[in-house]
């Protein structure tokens, strides 16, 4: 299956996908600028919407200033919404103390606002500076689970640590709730892979390899597909994230010519047979649906036309964003007696 990858704008990390939760060990904060500059200018360019979550030593204003040093049009982002930078009182202890289920269900309710609106996930970055002891079991607590949560959800987080405030015992509890960590040595970042991460990777390695064997293979196509929403959170299309090759041929368009394209400019005919709409459906519903005997026709470059029957399975595979289509092919015939039956 393809992941949905986003820029990070980090040099040393590339793409990541949705779900991705790091930890960076900072000193300075030059180093905070070094890697949430980047981050989030990356976030606002690729039309997410953008979290920051600061503390000392790089408090709301440092970090305006110091965005606001590569994203030239900053003040139109905030003007319209795209980007909260808020001190952490506003955010992890804005009831007076911090708790860990208000943060969380926070950390969703701000992604189902930002694909309502139009945005594609949620960028996050909060700096823990502030927690002090009596604190530090909840907030380790919490980073678990936000380890469980995140991958569920459009959302791609940094949490940052001072370094100095991190015993070693704290280091590998820290690096232990994340993905990997950045640290800098001998001034250059570096990442540390957490052991769960690299056995969880394999074990997802292995998963694939078994899912890409058997759906290659079918003579049915097969595809998944993202649903792509408008700002008030309607569904105006859906972006192909992965095809089989027999999908491709039914299709009538080779694998690259569908990846990061949309079902419509590929197949504008589902709109006007009501297809699109039973896709929604689904989507929003989670009513799977089998379709039988779809009639449309795809016109070649000699202006002949062939008319297909299909069987069609659409079933959601996660609670809110990611369909699956199975696409069977019961008969096909150039246009003639059999196909105007079929009509």
């Amino acid at each position: 299956m393809e992941k949905a990858f986003r820029k990070t704008g980090i040099d040393i990390i590339g793409d990541a996908p949705w779900g991705t939760h790091l930890c960076q060990f900072y000193e300075t904060r030059e180093d905070l600028v070094d890697i949430l500059v980047p981050y989030f200018k990356a976030g606002l360019e690729n039309n997410e919407f953008c979290m920051w979550i600061t503390s000392e030593p790089l408090k709301v204003e440092d970090a305006k200033s110091a965005l606001k040093k590569v994203v030239k049009n900053l003040d139109h982002f905030v003007k319209k919404g795209q980007i909260e930078i808020l001190d952490y009182s506003e955010w992890y202890t804005k009831s007076g103390k911090f708790d860990t289920n208000n943060v969380l269900q926070g950390w969703v309710e701000k992604e189902n606002q930002a694909i309502k609106r139009g945005y594609d996930g949620l960028r996050l970055s909060g700096n823990t500076f502030w927690l002090g002891k009596k604190d530090w079991r909840n907030f380790t607590d919490y980073e678990e689970e936000i380890n469980n949560l995140i991958g569920k959800y459009r959302m791609i987080a940094i949490c940052t640590y001072s370094l100095g405030q991190c015993g070693a015992s704290k280091v590998i509890e820290v690096v232990s709730n994340h993905q990997f960590a950045l640290i800098r040595r001998e001034g250059k970042w570096v990442i540390i892979e957490s052991s769960e991460r690299r056995r969880t990777e394999e074990a997802l390695k292995k998963s694939e390899e078994r899912f890409r064997t058997s759906v290659e293979t079918l003579p049915e196509g097969f595809a998944i597909l993202s649903a792509v929403r408008d700002r008030d959170g309607n569904i105006i299309d859906f972006k192909y994230d992965y095809i089989n090759e027999a999908g491709c041929k039914m299709n009538q368009k080779p694998l690259e010519e569908h990846m990061g394209k949309t079902l419509l400019e590929l197949l504008p005919t589902h709109k006007e047979i009501g297809l699109f709409d039973e896709y929604v459906r689904v989507v929003e519903t989670g009513q799977s649906l089998i379709k039988e005997l779809l009639i449309y026709e795809t016109v070649y470059g000699s202006g002949e036309r062939l008319r297909q029957a299909f069987n069609v399975q659409i079933t959601r595979l996660e609670k809110r964003h990611f369909s699956e289509f199975i696409f069977q092919n019961i008969g096909c015939n150039l246009l003639g007696e059999w196909g105007r039956k079929c009509s």
